[in-house]
């Protein structure tokens, strides 16, 4: 990734390698993981090291792990539109909103270009436990796990767009050709199908 050094990109994947083995952690202990080490947790998840303020949240968030998880693992469809799958995604900047250059807000959006207005469709079709129905509002919004994660760089291709029937974001048109030739190169790579 140019402009970015080694040892800042090694940061960013230790960063994310300690949320995956904390969530994975707190799925193998049943949350008590999570709770033993709730200032840590708290502070990821929501921002805040005041556990004591999001401490409930912890065992819908530790089925949530679980959940994605099969998800990852049972469907290729999702599989396959979710970030994360490439070492510049783990290798890269945590980032606050999508990468302009690949996405632009959809003319026809009824919202401010900075809000998701009240859509919520990429946290409601998951069950993200983070996700207040009545306020439309993320409670992890803006965390490290927030910005370290898909969540603060969503939407990163037309597949995820496709999947969340996202009526905010449109890719443009070089990042669709460029996503296309991606898998043109992994079509070409993969061994027939007898």
């Amino acid at each position: 990734m140019p402009g970015h050094s080694p040892v800042l990109r090694l940061y960013w994947l230790s960063v994310r390698l300690l949320v995956v083995l904390l969530g994975t952690l707190a799925v193998a202990t049943f949350s008590l993981s999570a709770f033993a080490l709730a200032p840590l947790h708290s502070w990821l998840l929501y921002g805040d090291w005041r556990f004591w303020r999001h401490w409930h949240n912890f065992p819908r968030l530790t089925r949530q792990v679980r959940r994605v998880a099969f998800k990852l693992a049972r469907e290729p469809d999702y599989r396959g539109m979710t970030a994360f799958m490439s070492a510049s995604d783990w290798l890269g900047p945590p980032m606050s909103a999508p990468d302009r250059s690949l996405v632009t807000v959809r003319a026809d959006w009824p919202h401010a270009a900075g809000t998701c207005g009240s859509c919520g469709r990429c946290c409601t079709e998951i069950g993200c436990p983070s996700f207040d129905p009545r306020s439309k509002l993320c409670a992890s919004y803006d965390s490290p796990f927030w910005r370290y994660f898909p969540c603060g760089r969503y939407p990163a291709t037309q597949a995820q767009i496709d999947y969340y029937g996202c009526p905010k974001w449109a890719m443009l048109a070089d990042a669709l050709a460029m996503e296309e030739a991606g898998r043109e190169k992994v079509r070409a790579a993969a061994p027939p199908l007898r």
